[in-house]
């Protein structure tokens, strides 16, 4: 594959949403998983997404929503230490990748409104 096809596919994947990742442990690598991680599966127990080493350069990113159909007491740990956690649906955070390591670049949580 030529260099011009593979960034051409990294960025593709970097603009997809994935499916559910479920109530599970997951490791994401940079120009394997999608750019957009979703967690909409309540959690049965503490969570980890590990950000893999692997293929990561400078500007390498990933975003990663907690749904709030994933609400539950348990927390979406982010990163080694964790970087940071998310304990709540409806939370997300940005992490991306300096050429050494990976850090968080935003969070928040997302309002969705109710009708009466």
């Amino acid at each position: 594959m030529t260099a011009s096809r593979a960034r051409e596919n990294v960025i593709r994947l970097d603009t997809q949403v994935s499916t559910d990742r479920g109530d599970a442990d997951v490791t994401l690598v940079w120009g394997q998983d999608v750019g957009t991680q979703i967690f909409a599966t309540s959690l049965t127990t503490d969570r980890a997404v590990t950000l893999s080493a692997t293929n990561a350069v400078n500007g390498s990113a990933f975003h990663i929503m907690r749904q709030l159909t994933a609400n539950s007491t348990y927390d979406l740990s982010i990163g080694t230490g964790p970087l940071i956690k998310l304990s709540v649906g409806n939370e997300w955070c940005d992490v991306a990748h300096d050429g050494s390591s990976w850090f968080v670049s935003g969070y928040g949580s997302i309002y969705v409104a109710t009708t009466a």
